[in-house]
């Protein structure tokens, strides 16, 4: 038996598009990654246009975020700086105990550095 919710969305005409034809959803969600990526590959600051093409429904917690955010392209590269450390505070680790040691949930040290490898890339 299909919840409410569920029935309202089979039912409803405007959403058949999305429910029937994936091509429309992968063609929106290509423009908005599109244009995402645009927009953080910018190196200067966010002014009151971009906030406002981030946040078309202005909600209080996506504009707080986007304006601590300020220069995407920095922000990018700091993080990257520090999953570049994590990494190497991993095997510096690794050399240390050995690659072996059980960490949480029988995570060795290895698997932890190989994840954070990935991220890093």
């Amino acid at each position: 038996q299909l919840t409410p919710i569920l029935v309202l969305l089979v039912k409803c005409d405007k959403t058949n598009n999305m429910l029937d034809a994936s091509h429309y959803a992968s063609n929106t969600m290509n423009r908005v990654k599109a244009k995402l990526h645009e927009m953080l590959q910018k190196d200067e600051e966010f002014d009151a246009t971009a906030i406002e093409e981030l946040a078309p429904t202005a909600w209080t917690s996506l504009k707080k975020s986007i304006e601590e955010v300020k220069n995407p392209f920095q922000a990018c590269r700091k993080i990257h700086k520090l999953l570049q450390s994590v990494t190497v505070h991993a095997k510096s680790l690794m050399t240390s105990f050995g690659p072996d040691v059980t960490l949480y949930h029988g995570e060795t040290l290895l698997q932890m550095a190989q994840r954070w490898q990935k991220l890093e890339k």
